[in-house]
């Protein structure tokens, strides 16, 4: 496969790829599990992170992967356990769009502000009070919000660079 070739069908993952991070255990997997059957209803191939480790790569390097392939990514914040450091991975590098999502019943976490004020990507969270609300909303407060993101992402990296102007020695 050629460069122009594999550049094609990167782009095209990219427009359907949701990585979906949070918490795996109960009742949180089996809402991340709904939720991944919404995307897959609007045509999007939603990636939970809940494999085993690979043997070429840790945790941190299958995420970061995941993350750059994906048109936006999910992050639960509901009794957050590791997808605070996932997303802290993955926000200063990658402009891949970012919608915390949580619980209503739940206060947000200190240190993910810093990441809202930071990177434009990361997108204010959507809260919800279960998870068939949340379903509910999933067009207008997810999936068309990640990608009206994307596109100004995309645009973004489109520009040409400006030139830079060397001032010449004396």
């Amino acid at each position: 496969m050629g460069g122009r070739e594999f550049g094609s069908v990167v782009a095209d993952v990219q427009k359907v790829l949701v990585l979906l991070l949070g918490n795996f255990k109960e009742p949180h997997y089996r809402n991340l599990l709904q939720l991944s059957a919404g995307f897959n209803a609007h045509g999007y191939h939603p990636v939970l992170f809940d494999f085993e480790k690979s043997p070429s790569s840790d945790f941190g390097e299958t995420i970061r992967l995941l993350a750059g392939f994906a048109a936006f990514i999910v992050a639960d914040l509901t009794d957050p356990r590791s997808v605070l450091m996932e997303v802290q991975l993955i926000a200063p590098d990658l402009a891949t769009p970012i919608v915390p999502i949580m619980r209503r019943y739940q206060e947000p976490v200190a240190l993910f502000a810093d990441l809202l004020g930071k990177y434009d990507w990361v997108i204010n969270t959507v809260s919800y009070d279960d998870i068939d609300e949340l379903l509910s909303r999933l067009t207008t407060d997810i999936i068309e919000v990640a990608a009206s993101k994307r596109a100004k992402i995309d645009e973004r990296r489109a520009q040409p660079a400006a030139a830079l102007i060397v001032p010449k020695p004396r």
